[in-house]
Formats: structure tokens, C-alpha cells, sequence
């Protein structure tokens, strides 16, 4: 009996811990290559009228998947309501103030690659969390730029860093290609997918 206990006290602390910050998958450290594969973890299945329910009780109501990313990935307002969001390869985990969780898929043909450029400091980080994950260049401009195998241009834009330290982009699924990120007279190229094993958060862009 003791050990039942013990084994769903540490179950709920893994899930806890994967929903309240930035999490690697197993076996996987922020040195990984953005193409190591890695388990796709999925929440348990939840109805739709069950999600949007969920959705209603926390002001997210009629908003679609790509809406409600955003928007939590660019503010700190939901962190304050305990409102914690991870994105995975193929749905957004939520989770709320109360401990009720919603899995929303994302369409098929996107992929959701959150990024935080660094010069000095950065942290382990595989599945993005959208109000838990803190990079070192808060607010900051860039120019990012991401081009797929076959060289064609996906994302050539001046952007601003969120609170958060981080930038998302919406790819589309299945391919892979190069990330070039300028700052400050520094810059970082480094390789990225959009597979179902892959990242969807990219802390080892450093600088220089």
C-alpha cells in the first residue's frame, strides 16, 4: 500500500513539475541537437465539450489553438491567474488555477517553435512553457530569420522578444532548414525541425 501511495505521489509531482516551468523530455539535456529524437509526450484525452468548457472557465472561449499560444506566450498576465500552458508536437497541455487540465490539438500541417537567443545565461528546455519558461533577453529587437532545407524562406522578420525572453514562430510541420539570429551586432545559425519528436522550445541559441 505504502508503495502505491509513494509511486502516485511521485506521478503527480512529475506532472506538476511539467506544467509549472521548462522541462526537457527524457533523457534529454539543452545540448541536445534540435533534430534528437525524444518520446512525443501526450496528456490523457479529453473530451471536446470537456475542453471547451475548460476554455470558457478561464476566458479563452472561442479563441483557436494558434490564438491562445500567442497570447500566452507574450504576456504574464495568465501567470498570475495560474493559468500554465506546454506546448507539445501535436496539442497545447493546460492547466489551471484549480488543477483541471485541457489538451487542445494543434492542426496537423503546424508546429509551434518558441526560441530564446542568449549571450551569457540560458536553461534546459525541450517542450515550451508558455508561462513558465524565462529567457535572458527580455524585450529585446532581433532579426530572425528561418529557412527550410531547400532554401526557402519561412521567417525573415524584425521581432521583439517577449517578457519572457522568448520569440514563437508557427512552422510548417515535417521540415527542417536553419535558424540565423542578429543581435546587437552578434549573431547565431543553428539547425532546427518540426517533426514529431521534435523540440518545441530552443534555448541554445547563443550568441556571438
Amino acid at each position: 500500500m505504502r508503495t502505491r501511495d509513494l509511486t502516485a505521489a511521485v506521478l503527480a509531482t512529475s506532472l506538476a513539475l511539467a506544467l509549472t516551468g521548462c522541462s526537457t523530455a527524457p533523457n534529454q539535456t539543452a545540448s541536445a541537437s534540435p533534430t534528437s529524437p525524444a518520446p512525443s509526450a501526450s496528456s490523457a484525452p479529453s473530451s471536446p465539450a470537456d475542453t471547451q468548457a475548460f476554455l470558457a472557465r478561464n476566458g479563452l472561449a472561442g479563441k483557436d489553438v494558434k490564438t491562445i499560444v500567442s497570447e500566452l506566450d507574450r504576456t504574464q498576465d495568465d501567470k498570475a491567474k495560474g493559468l500554465k500552458g506546454s506546448v507539445r508536437q501535436g496539442e497545447l497541455q493546460l492547466t489551471d488555477a484549480s488543477g483541471a487540465t485541457a489538451a487542445v490539438p494543434i492542426p496537423a500541417d503546424s508546429f509551434y517553435l518558441s526560441m530564446a537567443p542568449y549571450v551569457s545565461r540560458t536553461h534546459e528546455c525541450f517542450y515550451h512553457h508558455l508561462t513558465g519558461c524565462q529567457g535572458e533577453l527580455a524585450d529585446k529587437a532581433m532579426q530572425v530569420t528561418i529557412t527550410d532545407a531547400a532554401g526557402k524562406t519561412l521567417v525573415d522578420e524584425q521581432v521583439r522578444t517577449y517578457a519572457n525572453g522568448f520569440v514563437g514562430f508557427w512552422l510548417p510541420r515535417d521540415v527542417t532548414g536553419t535558424i540565423t539570429v542578429v543581435y546587437d551586432g552578434k549573431t547565431v545559425k543553428a539547425p532546427f525541425a518540426t517533426g514529431a519528436t521534435s523540440p518545441t522550445c530552443v534555448a541554445t541559441l547563443q550568441l556571438a
